[in-house]
Parts: structure tokens; C-alpha cells; sequence
């Protein structure tokens, strides 16, 4: 993992653009996987609990999917970001 970092940041030319290491991490498959499990429960739940009396009646606005849409998207990017945040911020944790 440290290698992927220092791969994103350092290039063979000195004025490469070099993506971030956040989006480098975000798209391996293994962080994309599991955070892609993350809605599927999540999301579900809390659509359950903020949109069940307009999903049941019928009565959703375009606004209130991309409400359910956002609800959805909101778990899986936490997933992203936890799972490799460690790793850029290791300098910021100590152990007691």
C-alpha cells in the first residue's frame, strides 16, 4: 500500500500530474468492493426510515429520488474514505 502511495505522488518526470493518492486508493477494486457492499444495507435502512410514507403512497418528486439517491451514495463513500484513510494520515495517529 505504502508503494501505491509513493507511486501516486512521485513520477519519472518532475512535472508529471500525478493523481492524487485519495482517488488512487478510492478506485482499487478491493476498496470499490467493499464499499459498494456498504448501501446495499445501509442505504436501504435509511431510505427505509427517512422516505417510507412516500414510497408507499407514491407520492415521490424527482427531488425526493435524489434525496433516496444521495442516501444511498453517503454510505458508500464513508466506506471509501475509512477504508483508506489510515493510510494517509499515518503521521497523525500514535499509539498511547
Amino acid at each position: 500500500m505504502e508503494n501505491l502511495l509513493n507511486n501516486a505522488w512521485h513520477g519519472d518526470e518532475p512535472n508529471a500530474w500525478k493523481p492524487p493518492a485519495s482517488c488512487v486508493l478510492a478506485i482499487r477494486r478491493s476498496v470499490v468492493r467493499r464499499a459498494a457492499f456498504m448501501p446495499r444495507i445501509v442505504g436501504h435502512v435509511l431510505a427505509a426510515i427517512n422516505h417510507d410514507g412516500s414510497i408507499v403512497t407514491g407520492s415521490m418528486s424527482p427531488g425526493d429520488w435524489a434525496r433516496v439517491l444521495l442516501t444511498f451514495l453517503m454510505p458508500y463513500t464513508v466506506s471509501t474514505i475509512r477504508r483508506f484513510s489510515p493510510f494517509l494520515n499515518k503521521d497523525a495517529w500514535s499509539p498511547p
